[in-house]
């Protein structure tokens, strides 16, 4: 297991003195540049295992599919749905683990800030930033749809379909 407190502590003495040299003067304060390890760690823990989880899942659903008994595993076909919470979980730890692993050094001169600027014009981002709330509202409405669809649905044997 890996003491977080150990690796922290290299990390803190390495670039502490110069960095404090450098924006001592400017932000007036003594500042802990460390990003936060352990909520990186483990937000990619979670992460992997929920991608873990969902190839289990796909996998599965392939070899039912194939096997023609996906109606059978009943069980199987009440945790599908779950799968998509999972999706969402995987969605956020790793957005979080991005962010929290730049941002540090973005701000406080490791990497500069006109680094990490986008080159496009406002309204570039601004109307691609529409773009996707409306492709998600569609998205997320068809899905609400199909889920609702198929919770009214009254369940068919497969002798009612042959």
């Amino acid at each position: 297991m890996i003491n977080l407190k150990e690796a922290l502590k290299g990390m803190k003495n390495s670039s502490k003195k110069e960095m404090d040299e450098k924006y001592y003067p400017v932000v007036g304060k003594h500042i802990d540049y460390t990003p936060d390890v352990p909520t990186i760690y483990y937000s990619f823990r979670v992460m992997s295992g929920s991608v873990g989880i969902l190839i289990l899942m796909s996998l599965l659903g392939t070899i039912y599919a194939f096997k023609r008994t996906e109606i059978k595993k009943r069980w199987f076909l009440q945790l599908m749905p779950w799968t998509l919470l999972v999706a969402e979980v995987a969605t956020a730890c790793g957005w979080i683990m991005a962010e929290m692993g730049r941002q540090p050094f973005l701000i406080f001169g490791v990497m500069a800030t006109e680094s990490g600027v986008s080159p496009n014009s406002a309204s570039s981002v601004l109307f691609s930033l529409l773009v996707f709330c409306v492709l998600y509202t569609i998205l997320g409405i068809a899905q609400f749809v199909a889920f609702r669809y198929t919770m009214n649905k009254k369940e068919t044997t497969v002798k009612e379909v042959a």
